[in-house]
């Protein structure tokens, strides 16, 4: 009896540790699972980390070279600001040193800028005040209206105007001469910007100026009281010769030396005696002579007078041929100025035309087919085929 008790409990022990048994293999075998499932995330977490890894390694390559541009960026635009400084101090320097008066404007003429040379030039105490008191320059400066619309014609068509002569108010209402360089300034993209310029003070120019043109009256005058019959035959070259200049697209400046050279050209004849110009009939060989030495006596005359342009030399060529056959130095084609060259065609046709002592008027035909014939022998080819073109196509005529 005993022993059925104990085997009984033997077997129920032995299934207990059978199933105890089961429980811990199945948790090893859980355990394992587990395991597994562990390396597989570490595994990804690995790759996980080994992404991030690359990651940061790349975000800090680029922060490191963004950072390295930005710090060249710094330096060089520290750079290029030093240099900006630098370039505005010797800009000022040479704004403010400069002897020209130097100003801005908008199109509208307001003054934006002005330095102390133009300031001192009309009356003011600093560029600050000219500034607030040409706030309207075109008003405020200029004097002579029509100069002021010609110089804007002027700016609107070309963008510049250079050496323009006009007249300035200063401050106390008194006037003064001026020569201005004016230009437009664009931009990158063409828009415009304003008008930038300079002014030089020319007033003691225009006087002397004045004054030449005063004594060149003079002289003229003193040649025709000398020689009636050839009264009115400078004015009448200077009048052909000038409007063949124009024609030839010269200067303002240029053309006013042809004027003078016209008005003077035969100013020689003062050392002529007067009966040898008024006598009628034909002349001697030594008259001739002594009035083909009128150039050299022209010249000798005005040599020492300052012009802008060598008149002196103008008178003592103008009788100077291009193939060499005239006087007084028998000069031939490039060596003859072109002043000279130009006044010899207005003086042959005039004087052909004209009546003189020894001979009546031969007409302007005459005077024409003259120049035509002997075109590019004794006068200038392009001289010639201008002055007739004056004459047959242009309908010009002597006015007195």
């Amino acid at each position: 009896m005993v022993k059925s008790k104990d085997a009984a409990k033997t077997k129920e022990q032995l299934l207990k540790e059978i199933a105890e048994m089961r429980r811990l293999i199945k948790q090893i075998q859980k355990s394992e699972n587990q395991h597994k499932h562990f390396e597989e995330a570490e595994k990804v977490l690995q790759i996980a980390r080994d992404d991030l890894e690359a990651r940061v390694h790349e975000r800090t390559s680029e922060f490191k070279k963004t950072y390295e541009d930005l710090l060249y960026e710094i330096a060089e635009r520290k750079v290029y600001e030093e240099a900006l400084r630098e370039s505005e101090t010797k800009y000022r320097s040479i704004v403010e040193g400069a002897i020209e008066g130097i100003f801005q404007t908008t199109a509208e003429g307001k003054c934006t800028m002005a330095n102390t040379s133009l300031a001192r030039l009309l009356g003011y105490a600093s560029p600050e005040e000219f500034v607030s008191a040409a706030s309207n320059m075109e008003e405020r400066v200029y004097v002579n209206p029509d100069r002021r619309i010609e110089f804007k014609n002027l700016l609107q068509s070309n963008g510049c105007a250079k050496g323009f002569e006009t007249q300035f108010y200063k401050k106390d209402r008194s006037r003064v001469w001026v020569s201005m360089n004016v230009r437009a300034v664009y931009d990158e993209r063409g828009n415009f910007i304003f008008y930038e310029g300079t002014v030089i003070d020319i007033t003691a120019d225009i006087t002397l100026r004045h004054v030449l043109d005063e004594t060149t009256s003079a002289l003229s005058m003193a040649v025709e009281i000398r020689d009636p019959y050839t009264a009115g035959h400078q004015e009448r070259v200077t009048q052909l010769a000038t409007a063949i200049a124009k024609e030839m697209d010269f200067s303002d400046d240029h053309i006013k030396a042809i004027q003078t050279a016209g008005m003077l050209h035969d100013i020689g004849k003062i050392y002529v005696p007067a009966e040898f110009l008024s006598r009628p009939g034909r002349i001697s060989t030594h008259e001739l002579s002594v009035l083909r030495d009128h150039s050299n006596a022209g010249y000798e005359i005005l040599k020492n007078i300052e012009y802008e342009y060598p008149i002196a030399e103008i008178v003592y060529e103008h009788h100077e041929r291009m193939n060499g056959s005239g006087y007084p130095r028998g000069l031939s084609g490039d060596q003859i100025l072109m002043e000279a060259r130009i006044i010899a065609v207005a003086d042959v046709v005039e004087s052909m035309a004209s009546h003189r002592p020894y001979r009546p008027s031969l007409g302007t035909m005459k005077a024409l087919n003259e120049i035509k014939e002997n075109r590019g022998t004794l006068y200038d080819a392009a001289v010639v085929d201008i002055c007739l073109g004056l004459f047959n196509e242009k309908g010009f005529r002597f006015e007195i």
